[in-house]
């Protein structure tokens, strides 16, 4: 008989677009000697709601649909939680 500990780890998406790339990131995991790691998707940031519509829907993880540009240190607190996300994945539009 053998015990598998599970460790949990949040992750926050900011330019999160429609949640391809959380998808994939969100349905990860791995186990080594006894021990599952997994995501937990606590949520994404895109500036269309479009995208933030469709990142709910494909991830079923809540989304902001405001400018990272213009938000503020709190704001990022008040979505995403007390305790900072683990990881945070971003990737920002190619705009000049």
């Amino acid at each position: 008989m053998s015990c598998i500990r599970q460790h949990e780890f949040t992750i926050g998406y900011l330019f999160s677009g429609a949640g391809v790339g959380a998808f994939g990131a969100d349905c990860a995991q791995v186990e080594v000697d006894g021990h599952r790691a997994i995501v937990r998707n606590v949520g994404g940031i895109d500036f269309e709601q479009e995208r933030c519509d469709t990142f709910t829907k494909l991830t079923g993880a809540r989304a902001l649909c405001a400018d990272i540009g213009r938000m503020r240190p709190r704001e990022l607190r008040a979505f995403f939680g007390p305790r900072a996300p683990y990881f945070m994945k971003w990737s920002p539009p190619c705009k000049g």
